[in-house]
């Protein structure tokens, strides 16, 4: 049985109540040291094991979810994880993966396969204008950190600021191409950058349409809950997709969903050869 959060969140706080309660009971004579050490040592197994049985439960439930979803790994591992952790924390958690995963793939996934179709590509020059502004600002507060308090631990830790924002902003230019769009006989995957991915059954599919849709909003899955119609759009949205039954999305259902691709015309052709196969 998998601890609920409640009970997780008890579990952390037991190390250094334990401790605390022995140093008083050490202090007043009531343990000696070494029963104190043996104490100490004991809760600590029960707590490493009772962080086992969990580790064991949230792979358990991965490679359920996983064979749930017909190998959506993503949404597999968020599952998992949403198991033994706080949902907004198990988010976080795969959103700061796909971000270096993303990272990783870019250099040898700069061009799209078979099946695989990038987005964003309005979108491109805005993030790399952000990401030379952000490396001067950089170059900037470093250089005026150096000069007001020299070589201090500051000047790392702004820079290890510094960097870490850098990775995450180029993380989401390399998820414009290096988590793309997918297409195959079964599923349509949807990828909304390092922040999301969505698996929807070509089964669902009533057609897809090269339609420009302006995006003025944010980027990333937004659905109006009284029309049913949504948008997954990073930049302008050039194909709109129609649904003969309407799949949930983060919570909602839509029944139409407007998305980016750099190359509509190509993923519209992709879908309708594999609609046109599934159906001879």
């Amino acid at each position: 049985m998998v601890a609920t959060v409640p009970m997780r969140r008890a579990l952390a706080w037991v190390t250094p109540t334990v401790l605390l309660v022995e140093l008083v009971l050490v202090t007043g004579g009531v343990l000696s040291l070494s029963q104190a050490v043996w104490v100490f040592v004991l809760v600590e197994a029960a707590l490493a094991i009772a962080g086992l049985t969990v580790i064991v439960a949230a792979v358990h439930h991965y490679r359920s979810a996983s064979s749930a979803r017909d190998g959506s790994r993503w949404e597999a591992a968020q599952s998992a994880l949403t198991s033994v952790l706080p949902r907004r924390a198990a988010r976080a958690i795969v959103i700061e993966a796909r971000a270096w995963w993303a990272l990783a793939r870019w250099p040898r996934h700069r061009r799209p396969v078979r099946g695989e179709f990038s987005y964003g590509r309005d979108l491109r020059p805005l993030l790399a204008m952000v990401i030379g502004l952000l490396v001067l600002e950089g170059v900037i507060i470093e250089c005026v950190v150096f000069a007001v308090f020299g070589h201090s631990w500051w000047l790392w830790a702004l820079a290890a600021v510094h960097l870490y924002a850098l990775c995450w902003i180029l993380g989401i230019l390399a998820s414009l191409t290096a988590l793309p769009h997918r297409v195959n006989e079964r599923f349509i995957v949807l990828q909304d950058s390092i922040f999301g991915e969505y698996q929807l059954s070509l089964n669902q599919v009533s057609r897809a349409r090269v339609a420009t849709t302006h995006n003025t909003g944010r980027s990333g899955l937004a659905i109006d809950p009284h029309t049913n119609v949504g948008r997954l759009c990073h930049g302008e949205g050039t194909v709109t997709i129609e649904f003969n039954d309407s799949p949930e999305m983060a919570g909602t259902y839509t029944r139409q969903l407007a998305i980016s691709v750099d190359k509509p015309a190509d993923f519209v052709a992709t879908v309708q050869a594999f609609q046109a196969s599934t159906t001879n």
